[in-house]
């Protein structure tokens, strides 16, 4: 290609010295780690969500730093280079934003290892687990904290007072509707009583679950997997189905005005997607 492309320019009376040839390698270089990320989103089946595009930005803000830190770059490429990176912060809100955060620890193939590989601190983990939790917690029905090994609670009938006008009493305290839905609570608390730690561990079983093929979707896998983890599942719908972006791939890495904003997806605007979806499962109407 380089002594075709020569040839002709040698036609046309001109000569590329070897900084010219340089300069072009290097910018067909940016060009190829740009493509990569479009064409890595662009061969999704659909818009790509966040839990897709995390992952993809990550890659590309990578590719872009080791170019930064070529020998030689040339300094319109390297300006090329900050430019992108510069508008990748923007576009990756991913310190400012819980969302974005929380993506990879939703995708199947990453987890919490994501972080531990991009060199993220113990304690920027724990935090982003700490949050799942918190976030798990109003998707999960409440349980009776019960401990594992406690023993199961006493039959109220076992505990009825000797004297016959206290027994009398607590007798009738509990045919009434209070001690009716007490003697129903301790029966589920007796047959159930290990069943609420499902739940409450839920989270660590899923992180403690072998990682599927690097060529899975995630959204497809959660559908797959949402009777083993169904609370997970319900965030996994919810804030993972958001699209990543308000235009199509094809003119992601364009130049149209106020190209920020077309690409990013505001933290904010994820929220109100997530308030509207659960107006429309309530049926709430203004």
């Amino acid at each position: 290609m380089r002594a075709e492309l020569a040839g002709v320019l040698r036609s046309l009376g001109h000569v590329l010295v070897p900084a010219d040839w340089l300069w072009l390698a290097q910018a067909l270089a940016l060009t190829a780690v740009v493509s990569s990320a479009s064409d890595a989103l662009a061969a999704l089946p659909s818009f790509p969500s966040i839990v897709d595009a995390v992952p993809v930005y990550d890659a590309l803000a990578d590719d872009v730093r080791g170019l930064l830190a070529a020998p030689t770059l040339a300094d319109s490429v390297r300006r090329a280079a900050d430019a992108l990176r510069e508008l990748l912060a923007q576009c990756h809100p991913f310190q400012a934003s819980p969302i974005y955060r929380l993506a990879p620890l939703f995708d199947p193939r990453l987890k919490v290892s994501y972080y531990a590989d991009r060199g993220y601190d113990p304690a920027w983990t724990e935090r982003v687990v700490r949050d799942a939790r918190a976030l798990l917690a109003e998707h999960t029905p409440p349980a009776a904290a019960v401990a594992r090994d406690a023993p199961p609670p006493p039959h109220a009938f076992a505990c009825m007072p000797t004297d016959p006008a206290a027994a009398t009493d607590a007798f009738v305290k509990l045919a009434s509707p209070d001690g009716t839905r007490q003697l129903a609570a301790d029966a589920r608390a007796r047959l159930f009583r290990h069943a609420h730690v499902h739940a409450m561990s839920e989270l660590d079983a899923y992180l403690a679950a072998p990682p599927p093929t690097p060529a899975t979707l995630p959204l497809a896998w959660w559908r797959v997997h949402h009777s083993a983890f169904p609370a997970l599942a319900r965030v996994a719908r919810e804030y993972l189905a958001i699209s990543a972006t308000c235009a199509p791939v094809s003119v992601l890495l364009g130049t149209p005005p106020d190209y920020s904003r077309m690409v990013a997806l505001d933290h904010n605007l994820a929220d109100a997607y997530v308030c509207l979806h659960h107006w429309q499962q309530d049926e709430v109407q203004d």
